[in-house]
């Protein structure tokens, strides 16, 4: 492998949805059903993958920041060889750049380090998975209190050059350049800058579009039967912009580009597909679609008697800090069901759950870093209970899984990748090949070796891959056409 295709271990997930990276389980076969096709504002269509797994495809216009395919960013020219580059916000991974207008959309520019001298961004391959070894390091030439000034080239054929430190040129498309303004060309949602010239010649900078409140989309319902407990339980989750994936559903009818979320019951319980945990219904602004499988399941029942709120729990369950949740679990004891509302403390989110007789809602609520409290209130917004997020826990098992490239079956076009499970229990992941859009599923059972290795079509020895757990990337790797089986 050359020292320009080797991996970092740093993924970046902005450039995975940009890529087209939806994980559907076991991809979508015969037993896929789609329903409320049109219905659901927002919606396409849900679709149910058996009774395991289901997608909601939205509607561009809903939840993408900018569907005609360019942004407008105050970016003013200072004297014929700089830029003044707004800043709106800094995060650990990513500086935000304000669109013109007052929208509520951004440019979140990924970095890897940033000083008062330089910003340094990653550079990833032409799948957009894998980031380099080799970064692409802008010079600042002043700082200011909402933000900095870069060099420029000045323009050539669309582009606004940037020149980088050891040489080499980042190119920013640009459709249109104003006094005070620069507005820039857009793929898939996200502002791409090729680089030429250096060590990353040939890769790019890949920055999405973003929304602003934390890149808030709505707020899903999924009604499930819990195998374990022989239960109906709820997931309720707070979506963003980055649990979003684009790309044609692989393994069954083909359905074109699609932005969409997808839950998967076996792994929200930390089970290998075919542990007979299902998905019954999906609720979405406001409206519910039932799945249109036979998933069987138990029959919710209620009992006599009323509800004491000191048989109703909230408990902090795990964090993922990468993508920013907390997930929490409201347990009812009570033989009816009981409606409570939640509201994450120094936020605006308040909304109102149904917890069912002898059962538990789970929340997964936005929390930067993994840090959220979180509480339930009564109807005149006093605490009845609160409890910090569990940072003690992940939700996934990011630390506790490795994955990487083993070999390439040259003959027969295809690359051998390995899963090792370091969770003491059988678990189901998914992956996605960036060079052919092919999805599947890899289940590691708790074993001795508690490893699998798979294979995936790699034309001419090239297959990047990404590793996914709960629609969020895990790791990724990519192939090595000199490293024969």
């Amino acid at each position: 492998m050359t020292d320009e295709r080797s991996l970092t271990r740093r993924t970046s997930l902005k450039g995975i949805a940009g890529t087209g990276a939806l994980l559907l389980g076991a991809g979508l076969g015969s037993n896929t059903v789609s329903a409320a096709e049109g219905s659901v504002p927002g919606v396409e269509e849900v679709l149910f993958e058996g009774c395991q797994s289901a997608a909601i495809k939205f509607e561009e216009s809903f939840v993408a920041p900018a569907d005609d395919g360019f942004l407008t960013l105050p970016i003013e020219p200072v004297g014929d060889d700089a830029l003044f580059v707004p800043v709106e916000s800094i995060t650990d991974d990513a500086i935000t750049i304000p669109s013109v207008g007052g929208t509520d959309t951004s440019l979140a520019l990924p970095y890897t380090s940033l000083s008062s001298n330089e910003l340094v961004l990653p550079a990833v391959d032409d799948s957009g998975l894998v980031e380099l070894s080799h970064d692409a390091a802008i010079p600042i030439l002043e700082t200011k209190d909402d933000g900095i000034v870069i060099p420029t080239d000045g323009t050539s054929a669309g582009y606004h050059l940037v020149p980088l430190e050891g040489g080499g040129t980042l190119k920013l498309p640009t459709k249109r350049t104003d006094d005070d303004a620069v507005t820039i060309d857009l793929a898939n949602g996200s502002a791409v800058f090729p680089i030429e010239g250096s060590d990353a010649d040939g890769a790019a900078v890949v920055a999405p579009v973003v929304r602003e409140l934390d890149g808030y989309v709505t707020t899903v319902r999924v009604r499930t039967y819990n195998a374990a407990e022989n239960r109906v339980e709820t997931v309720v989750r707070e979506l963003t912009v980055d649990d979003l994936r684009t790309t044609t559903l692989t393994g069954g009818t083909d359905y074109g580009d699609v932005i969409a979320w997808t839950f998967n019951a076996y792994q929200f319980y930390d089970r290998p597909l075919g542990a007979g945990d299902h998905v019954l219904s999906v609720t979405i602004n406001g409206q519910t679609v039932e799945n249109p499988n036979d998933c069987g399941g138990p029959t919710e029942k209620t009992g006599h008697g009323g509800i004491d709120l000191e048989d109703v729990f909230l408990v902090p369950t795990c964090v993922d800090a990468e993508t920013g949740v907390a997930r929490y679990a409201v347990d009812n004891e009570n033989p009816k069901p009981v409606e409570l509302r939640y509201a994450v403390e120094e936020t605006e989110r308040v909304d109102t759950i149904t917890v069912g007789a002898r059962s538990t809602t789970y929340l997964d609520v936005l929390a930067p870093d993994g840090e959220a409290t979180l509480a339930l209130v009564d109807d005149d917004d006093e605490v009845l209970v609160a409890a910090e997020s569990n940072d003690e826990v992940e939700c996934l098992p990011r630390n506790r899984t490795r994955f990487n490239f083993q070999c390439v079956r040259r003959f027969e076009a295809t690359a051998e990748f390995y899963v090792h499970n370091g969770t003491d229990e059988d678990r189901t992941y998914t992956y996605y090949v960036a060079e052919t859009g092919e999805t599947g599923v890899i289940t590691v059972e708790d074993t001795v070796a508690s490893a699998e290795t798979f294979t995936v079509s790699a034309p001419e020895g090239q297959a990047t891959v990404g590793l996914y757990y709960e629609g969020a990337l895990l790791d990724a790797d990519v192939s090595d056409p000199d490293e024969i089986c």
